[in-house]
């Protein structure tokens, strides 16, 4: 299928594997009470609605105009933007927690890199980056490996060849590897196919 051309029917699909990482994300936030947030390649704004209906400071981006559409249906109207995630129209240091879900396995490697040197510049010194994406190692489930690639087959394939390419190099911690982010806490989900890292910026 066309990428992002079922834009209207993202969440009704994917909320029932998604709403655990979401609902974390919204306890994260909580705890850390941050002033202002950015959640990169928001999609359909579900994450940013949720926390601005818990009265956080939320902007998205995105570049997809599909899933930007979505965004400002409904109640809340999602403070979404288009913006391209590998060069941010934001000073340095505007927020207090960058996050990105299921953003940087899509990309090749180059863009993947130049998406988390813009959630390093955007943060401010001591601000958090919440990083949640597959994560697949012999601790997951055939199961979920089995629906993760199922999933991803679905997509247009430079999609799916980033994925695998993602995954053979070594994924999130091959991609975190070269900034100093203090990794806090890990927590995984759809039988240890999905991991949620967040780190402070030193």
């Amino acid at each position: 299928m066309k990428e992002y051309s079922l834009a209207a029917f993202y969440d009704p699909l994917l909320n029932p594997f998604l709403k655990g990482i979401r609902y974390k994300i919204l306890d994260i936030v909580r705890e850390y009470q941050p002033g202002s947030i950015l959640d990169i390649c928001c999609g359909t704004g579900y994450q940013v609605k949720l926390l601005q209906k818990h009265g956080f400071n939320v902007t998205g981006i995105d570049i997809s105009d599909q899933m930007l559409a979505v965004s400002r249906s409904g109640r809340p109207i999602a403070n979404c933007l288009k913006q391209d995630a590998t060069s941010l129209d934001f000073p340095d240091a505007s927020f207090d927690l960058v996050m990105i879900t299921l953003g940087l396995h899509e990309k090749n490697f180059s863009d993947s890199h130049r998406i988390l040197l813009e959630m390093e510049r955007t943060v401010r010194s001591g601000g958090h980056i919440i990083i949640a994406d597959y994560s697949l190692n012999a601790k997951t489930s055939s199961l979920s490996k089995y629906l993760i690639h199922f999933i991803e087959s679905l997509a247009r394939e430079d999609h799916y060849k980033n994925f695998r390419e993602y995954l053979v190099s070594g994924g999130l911690t091959r991609l975190v590897s070269d900034f100093s982010f203090t990794r806090i806490n890990d927590h995984f989900f759809f039988g240890r196919g999905i991991i949620l890292s967040l780190f402070r910026k030193q």
